[in-house]
Formats: C-alpha cells, sequence, structure tokens
C-alpha cells in the first residue's frame, strides 16, 4: 500500500510532496527522508535526485534520445530489482547503515 500511496503522492505539485510524505510516513512508517538538493525538486524523481541524476548532461542526452522510452521512475525501479541490479533493505539494515554513517562522519570530523 505504501508504495502505491508513494506513486498517488507523484502527481501533486512537487513542492507540497515533502509534507505529503510527512503524513503518509505517520500512516505507513518507512524510513523515507527528505534530503536537501541543490536541484530543484520539481522536474524529476526521487530516483533521479538519489542517482544523481539530475541536470546531468549524460542521463538527459539518453532520455531525450530519438526513440527512446527512458523515465526514472518505478518501472526504472522495478526492473533495477527485478535484475537484481538493487536491493531491497529492511528497516533493520536501514538503522544499521545509519550507524554506520554516524560513527565514520564522528570519525571524520576527529581527523
Amino acid at each position: 500500500m505504501l508504495r502505491k500511496k508513494l506513486q498517488e503522492m507523484t502527481t501533486t505539485e512537487a513542492s507540497r510532496q515533502p509534507a505529503l510524505l510527512a503524513a503518509l510516513s505517520r500512516e505507513y512508517p518507512n524510513t523515507i527522508a527528505v534530503l536537501d538538493s541543490l536541484h530543484s525538486i520539481g522536474g524529476y524523481t526521487c530516483l533521479m535526485h538519489v542517482f544523481d541524476f539530475a541536470e546531468k548532461e549524460e542521463y538527459e542526452a539518453i532520455a531525450t534520445h530519438e526513440g527512446a522510452e527512458i523515465y526514472v521512475g518505478a518501472d526504472f525501479a522495478h526492473w533495477l530489482l527485478n535484475n537484481g541490479l538493487l536491493k531491497e533493505v529492511s528497516q533493520g539494515d536501514v538503522q544499521r547503515m545509519r550507524s554506520i554513517d554516524l560513527g565514520v562522519e564522528a570519525i571524520n570530523t576527529l581527523l
């Protein structure tokens, strides 16, 4: 149900999506976090931001190539998952990764 609600959310104006995500997260707890970006939130999917495709000439060239049907959205994510190129992680895995990130960040501040 969360994935369906997230997909529905993408049809709303991009500037409203963080607030919608916060409300959705109260109803369906998840580990999705809104991060700051140097790029406009509009015109890009979450995956485009995650994979750092936003405003990249290489991505734009591929996605706009004549006859290309390239869009980094839900179908692309499913293709990555189905082909073993992206791994879905559990909430426990995310918590462990966050702990590691915090540890690395603490070490970096000491260096």
